[in-house]
């Protein structure tokens, strides 16, 4: 789930691979297609979100999209109070995502908003 999930077309441009055969190749490593599929449901409403609320905020289309995660243990019980940290963080990072669509118009404009609204832009 940690690879980009994007392909290079015929023009040396990138797009975002095709789902059915995402999920074919996915599915072929075992596990459980219905986690799969939830699971890739979820990252193309992330992607989209981060599309969306990416372009109002950069005033730039957004090309493709990266997650990373940090994990974040907290210190054990005895330590609870402590100020020093008993692990250091780690992180994971995923491939690239690209935007299957542009957002409308409409989504676009409601986005402008709520960054004018939060920063005063």
């Amino acid at each position: 789930m940690r690879d980009t999930f994007i392909r290079r077309v015929n023009d040396g441009a990138f797009a975002p691979m095709d789902p059915s055969a995402l999920l074919e190749e996915l599915d072929d490593l075992g596990g459980s297609r219905a986690a799969l599929v939830s699971y890739l449901r979820y990252d193309y409403m992330l992607v989209r979100f981060s599309s969306a609320f990416g372009s109002a905020y950069s005033d730039h289309d957004v090309e493709r999209v990266r997650w990373r995660i940090e994990h974040d243990r907290p210190n054990d019980f005895l330590h609870r109070f402590d100020t020093e940290r008993q692990t250091e963080p780690s992180y994971t990072t995923f491939g690239w995502r690209q935007p299957a669509v542009a957002p409308s118009d409409e989504v676009q404009a409601i986005y402008d908003e709520v960054i004018e609204r939060y920063t005063g832009r």
